[in-house]
């Protein structure tokens, strides 16, 4: 657990850093904007999943958690949001409504966790449990197998999207 909490905060100096070194050298250039907004919202996302690895309570880490899988779904669509900038920066082709469907998605499944945060309904992730030697591992709730084929797919959509467009 200590290389785990370890490698997270890792992400977190390092994705912070590098994004805020995108914003500050190319505010204006979209490529270089969108690159920095998914550096930083994995930040955001490995800065949660640190607080969920150092929580002392089940509560406090499912919070943690469930705040952070929020931030894991919208990491595929950041990262569509930036091979597409590039993409558009080559070529003539415009990625807008692609965009747009690609943070929709990314919205429904925050929806659902958002119900689990404040409704306690489980559909992502139902509590925590020892399992290993994480002392709060998440119970899979009923959406989060279309909730990982989600973040896989998009991140598997975003590489073959990449290698048609270059």
């Amino acid at each position: 657990q200590a290389l785990y909490t370890l490698s997270l905060g890792i992400t977190v100096f390092t994705g912070g850093l590098l994004g805020f070194f995108l914003i500050a050298g190319s505010p204006r250039n979209p490529v270089a904007r969108s690159f920095a907004v998914a550096a930083l919202w994995t930040t955001v996302w490995s800065l949660l999943l640190l607080f969920w690895q150092l929580a002392t309570s089940a509560a406090a880490a499912l919070l943690f958690l469930q705040l952070g899988m929020i931030g894991a779904v919208l990491i595929p669509a950041t990262y569509f949001n930036f091979t597409t900038r590039f993409a558009e920066s080559i070529s003539n082709k415009k990625y807008a409504l692609h965009r747009l469907a690609s943070y929709a998605s990314g919205a429904l499944f925050s929806l659902l966790l958002v119900s689990d945060i404040v409704l306690r309904t489980g559909f992502i992730a139902q509590r925590v449990v020892p399992k290993a030697w994480f002392p709060f591992w998440p119970d899979a709730g009923t959406f989060y197998a279309p909730y990982l084929f989600h973040f896989f797919g998009f991140f598997i959509a975003i590489g073959i999207h990449f290698c048609f467009t270059l």
